[in-house]
């Protein structure tokens, strides 16, 4: 009886630290998450090629991504990541140069070849994060189609992540009601 009542307090105190130490462990988490997407952010702005043409596409598609996502009714946790997966998808154009990237005639197989790589190299550079994984999938196969003909997998729909059909949508929703590009006229 006094030694069932102590036994209680001791695990009712256990459980309370337990739960502290998780509330906290959760926090230093999301903190550490934080910082990681925002160096990231901030070394691909570094970029001179990307505050003109690539972040403002990519904050575009992070944008209509969010809203679809919201649209549709999917959690916060699920729209943020699409957002940001729509900050990151063309991460990987960084390892391309300028000079296709803004070139205004049509691509030479080569250069078009080198530019459907994008998915990959934003991979690469994403690297292995343990925060990201669902991002990533997005990212890499967000120029995928429902049909198998997309890049880099040539997947289907059905091997698809939903936040990579998400990503394409928005990402093919900006490309049409942007402004004009180095490549594309815009829409009138």
């Amino acid at each position: 009886s006094g030694e069932v009542a102590a036994r209680r307090r001791e695990v009712k105190e256990n459980r309370q630290v337990i739960e502290q130490l998780h509330e906290r462990i959760t926090r230093i988490t999301a903190d550490a998450e934080r910082s990681y997407f925002q160096s990231i952010m901030k070394a691909i702005a570094e970029f001179p090629s990307v505050k003109k043409t690539l972040m403002p596409h990519s904050e575009r598609v992070a944008f209509f991504a969010q809203r679809l996502a919201e649209s549709m009714g999917l959690s916060e946790s699920e729209a943020r990541t699409v957002y940001r997966a729509g900050l990151l998808h063309d991460a990987g154009k960084l390892a391309i140069g300028p000079e296709i990237l803004a070139k205004p005639d049509k691509l030479s197989g080569p250069e078009q070849e080198l530019v459907r790589q994008h998915p990959l190299f934003a991979v690469q550079i994403l690297g292995d994060s343990p925060f990201f994984t669902s991002e990533l999938s997005a990212v890499l196969h967000h120029h995928e189609r429902m049909d198998g003909k997309g890049y880099p997998r040539g997947l289907t729909r059905e091997q698809m992540s939903w936040q990579a059909r998400m990503m394409g949508i928005a990402d093919i929703f900006e490309a049409l009601t942007a402004k004009d590009r180095p490549y594309k006229e815009g829409m009138k």
